[in-house]
């Protein structure tokens, strides 16, 4: 089956309002990585700052309620070292994240159909 020119511009304005909305989650996150609340949370070295470990240690805890996965923090930590992904960035992936949406589902639901 080709694909018409219409077609092929749908797909394009979908890819386009996509990368809004995750520019803008991306943005949020960053705000709220850099608010005080996130720090005291987050910097448990006391350096007020969040490092990179601090960081990934805080949302598998908290985003996941989990300890990290060996694998999955070496994968995280490396494309947080590389700059593939900022942690604003990780922050919007991982709220997105099957894994997230499955642990939050009921609650979601309960809070919408209260």
């Amino acid at each position: 089956m080709e694909e018409t020119i219409q077609d092929l511009l749908v797909k394009l304005d979908g890819l386009v309002e996509a990368r809004r909305y995750r520019d803008a989650l991306s943005e949020v996150a960053a705000r709220f990585i850099d608010s005080p609340e996130f720090k005291g949370l987050a910097d448990v070295n006391g350096l007020n700052g969040v490092d990179d470990f601090e960081f990934l240690n805080h949302m598998y805890k908290n985003v996941f309620g989990r300890a990290a996965d060996q694998n999955g923090y070496v994968w995280w930590l490396s494309k947080l070292d590389d700059d593939t992904h900022s942690q604003a960035t990780a922050f919007a992936s991982m709220v997105q994240s099957d894994e997230f949406v499955l642990t939050t589902a009921a609650t979601v639901a309960d809070y919408l159909f209260v």
